[in-house]
């Protein structure tokens, strides 16, 4: 009778494959959880900025939108006249936010960025804006708000002429 001194040549290769598998399966659920964490926050993000810009053409006293960091989340204050009319948590710890402000892409901290928008056409209000005044145009654009986590990333294109924004799908 012979004795078995260890595993064949076809049980590593079996267990070698169900490992890989395996390891794949979770890799994509972990992907998926982080990046469904990005998609959320863009899509708030958007939704936040639209109902912005109808609150100013709607109400008297401006409205705006002020997103920053605190506390390991991504925050929006959204006011109209000196009363914040909502405050809400757009995004988590595994979210990355960026704006590009003339060019220059700029990480959210807790002082983040306001963007007001004008009453009468839904323009972005440059006098009003959290990034100033260019020295050249006398005027500063953000022009894009960038989202990405779990390897996806979501960039919400603005237009500060008419105030218009498109949210892109993941990159």
């Amino acid at each position: 009778m012979r004795r078995k001194r260890g595993f064949t040549v076809l049980e590593m290769i079996v267990t070698v494959a169900i490992l890989a598998v395996t390891t794949g399966m979770i890799t994509l659920s972990i992907n998926n959880i982080f990046s469904s964490s990005a998609r959320k926050c863009a899509q708030e993000t958007d939704a936040l900025l639209s109902q912005t810009r109808i609150d100013a053409m709607s109400r008297t006293g401006g409205a705006t939108l002020h997103l920053y960091r605190v506390d390991n989340t991504v925050r929006a204050d959204c006011t109209v006249g000196t009363e914040t009319v909502r405050t809400e948590t757009v995004g988590d710890a595994r979210c990355t936010v960026t704006y590009t402000v003339a060019g220059v892409p700029q990480t959210l901290d807790a002082g983040g960025f306001v963007i007001t928008f004008k009453r009468d056409t839904g323009a972005f209000d440059f006098t009003r804006n959290s990034w100033g005044a260019d020295t050249d145009t006398g005027r500063k654009t953000c022009s894009a708000i960038t989202v990405a986590a779990g390897g996806r990333t979501y960039t919400i294109t603005l237009y500060p002429a008419t105030g218009a924004h498109v949210l892109g799908g993941a990159a």
